[in-house]
Order: C-alpha cells, then structure tokens, then sequence
C-alpha cells in the first residue's frame, strides 16, 4: 500500500518538512489576503495604511475616501454586478478623481468645518 510506510522510512521526514513550509506559505499569504480586505473595505492604499494623507488646508484625515464597505466595493468593481467577474474596466471614476466624504473631524468622526486657507 502507498500510504503505509515504515517509522524510520525518510518520506515521513520529508512529508512533515513539506508541510511546515506549506503552513507557513500559507499563513502568510493568508495575513496578506487580511490586510488587503481591510485596505479594500476601507478605501485605502498601503501607505495610507501607514500615515494618513494630508489634504489643502494641512489637515490630515485617514477616513477621507472611506465611503462604506459596499461603496467602495463599487467603486473598485462597478455598479453592475454581471462585469465584476470579467477583466474588464467598470469601476467608477476616472481613476484620477475620486469620490470623498465630507469633511469629518476624525477624533469624532462628526462633521467639521471646512478647514481654512490662510
């Protein structure tokens, strides 16, 4: 029989040795399958994931382009579901200007006002 093998048989080393590199291929892969569906759901690149940008005015505020989850699920994918599955350009925008919320004072997350230019 293939799966029977002798305890002191070197597949049985080779097997295990296999499957911790595959764990550990996969566990990382995985962590970074995580970090880019919170990116996703939250509208925001890796380096916004690290600082949050600064906008006119010297305000920084890292929930700008957060529109919802949904929202910006479309705004990645497009408003028609039948296209999210083809390698086709449906989402929304330009790719240059992109939707934002209103100003938000983040420490509250309560509308702010506009900020001022000296």
């Amino acid at each position: 029989n293939v799966w029977r093998h002798r305890s002191d048989d070197p597949l049985n080393f080779h097997v295990l040795i296999m499957f911790l590199i595959s764990l550990v291929f996969f566990l990382t892969v995985f962590g970074l399958l995580c970090f880019h569906i919170y990116l996703f759901l939250h509208n925001k690149t890796t380096l916004e994931s690290s600082r949050a940008p600064c906008f006119r005015g010297g305000f920084a505020d890292s929930k700008h382009y957060d529109l919802g989850g949904y929202e910006n699920f479309k705004q990645v994918f497009g408003d028609e579901p039948h296209l999210w599955a083809l390698p086709i350009f449906s989402s929304k925008g330009n790719g240059v200007e992109f939707d934002t919320r209103a100003y938000t004072n983040t420490r509250t997350d309560v509308p702010a006002r506009t900020p001022s230019v000296p």
